[in-house]
């Protein structure tokens, strides 16, 4: 398949650098990375390396704020998609793809269905698609790039479009919880309230500055979250390894419990979920 890989990018250089080199390594599509930026207006630049190492850089003159910046970003870099592309898979530079297997899983499942959109579940409580990472169908996107005209809660936004224009899509469950229920607030102390590793889907979206260890803390957590050493520099022995790997995954299905139980008797504020994704 040709597939097309849109990172979205303000200051996150590094992270750029990092995510850019791991879907190198990817080999079971043909891949075309495209990179919409935005940091120069604020003085940040990309190395040529970077450059070099993509087909596209699109430089956007839009950046407000977070929401609209990131929907200018995504507006006008779809229509540099080269013609002839299957799907796109939407990123943003701080979410790492540890390896192809989520990409390839959703790929195979809208191409067997007439749904035209994969991703999380962004929130419990509301109709929310994640737009930090997603696989979608290229002849819907090219169609559909007022998607991404979001002034305010993006994820929301993106999945109503869908709805009200009666698209399917599909849910992708590996990245259940992404956020917690106010119940675990007090037991933990990350600023969003939101999961930053998911080894179903082995992705991590760590802010780095948010770590005590900074880049390096967020390459240990991507192996442990990889369950095998990605990056050497970071390395576990590996029993090591093995042992936070699974007590990563007994983490993630505790959360997970407690958000379902939390959240089962809610009713959506708007068309409920089950109605319409695959």
């Amino acid at each position: 398949m040709n597939v097309s890989v849109v990172i979205r990018c303000f200051n996150r250089i590094e992270d750029l650098t990092v995510s850019i080199g791991l879907i190198k390594r990817f080999t079971a599509h043909r891949y075309d990375i495209i990179v919409a930026f935005n940091g120069h207006l604020k003085g940040y630049s990309l190395s040529d390396d970077i450059v070099k190492s993509v087909s596209d850089v699109v430089h956007v003159g839009n950046n407000d704020s977070h929401t609209s910046g990131s929907a200018a970003l995504l507006m006008e870099s779809i229509p540099r998609i080269k013609p002839g592309t299957d799907y796109v898979i939407l990123l943003e530079a701080d979410t790492w793809m540890l390896d192809e297997a989520l990409v390839t899983k959703y790929i195979d499942l809208l191409a067997a269905s007439d749904a035209v959109w994969a991703s999380s579940k962004w929130n419990d409580r509301l109709p929310t698609l994640g737009v930090d990472f997603a696989v979608c169908k290229y002849a819907f996107l090219k169609d559909n790039i007022a998607m991404f005209d979001f002034k305010l809660m993006a994820e929301e936004y993106a999945c109503c479009y869908l709805i009200d224009r009666g698209y399917r899509y599909i849910i992708m469950d590996e990245f259940h919880p992404v956020t917690m229920t106010r119940l675990l607030h007090p037991f933990f102390h990350n600023k969003d309230r939101r999961i930053k590793d998911f080894p179903r889907a082995r992705v991590v979206a760590y802010h780095i500055e948010d770590l005590k260890g900074g880049m390096i803390e967020k390459k240990r957590r991507a192996n442990i979250c990889a369950g095998r050493n990605i990056f050497p520099e970071a390395a576990f022995g590996e029993q090591e390894l093995v042992r936070r790997n699974r007590s990563l995954h007994r983490y993630h299905r505790t959360i997970g419990w407690y958000n379902d139980m939390f959240f089962w008797y809610k009713r959506k504020r708007r068309i409920p979920m089950t109605g319409a994704h695959t």
